[in-house]
């Protein structure tokens, strides 16, 4: 998925997720994967830097 800061300021976004990720990890652009993100049950909080747009891969058991 793809968060977005439109403010000047930074943001912290808590996402929660309908059922509970089995992993997330940041990624780049080009969604490559990066560095494991902590998951807390079933949400998921972030910092945006102002103007900052993150890609995150959030992954689901079956």
């Amino acid at each position: 998925m793809r968060l977005q800061n439109l403010s000047s300021k930074p943001a912290s976004p808590t996402l929660t997720f309908a059922q509970r990720p089995a992993g997330a990890r940041a990624a780049d652009p080009l969604e490559h994967p990066g560095d494991p993100l902590p998951l807390d049950g079933k949400a998921l909080s972030v910092t945006l830097k102002p103007r900052e747009i993150r890609t995150i891969l959030v992954r689901f058991a079956s």
